[in-house]
């Protein structure tokens, strides 16, 4: 039998691997995300950002989990069709009776800004 947490996260990548809706991944109201771009309070927000991630996702390739207690860390390439590649990622999700209250996120953050900051070529 795996640890609850373990349930519960494997529903969470399942979602993101098939393009789905994150209905399946209770999220707490007040849940805190914390990664290279953002931080904030909101589960609603947070589902909605999985959402538009799992659509523009080619593929994701989880490398390595570990749980402790209620935590899930899990160490993942996840592919953007960027042009950069795959990016290696890690995330650390906390678990409350199932509900995910806590995700904290980990990457190179370089590929994602770059094509949103370039400056303005030939001016």
């Amino acid at each position: 039998m795996r640890a609850p947490a373990l349930e519960a996260s494997a529903r969470y990548y399942e979602d993101f691997a098939g393009q789905g809706d994150f209905a399946s991944v209770p999220m707490a109201a007040d849940l805190r995300f914390r990664g290279p771009l953002h931080t904030y309070l909101g589960g609603a927000r947070y589902r909605r950002d999985c959402v538009e991630l799992a659509a523009r996702l080619r593929g994701l390739t989880i490398r390595h989990q570990f749980v402790e207690g209620n935590q899930v860390h899990t160490v993942y390439d996840v592919d953007l069709g960027l042009p950069s590649g795959p990016i290696a990622s890690s995330e650390t999700l906390t678990f409350d009776g199932g509900v995910l209250i806590a995700a904290d996120l980990v990457i190179d953050s370089t590929p994602l800004r770059a094509p949103m900051s370039r400056p303005d070529e030939g001016r």
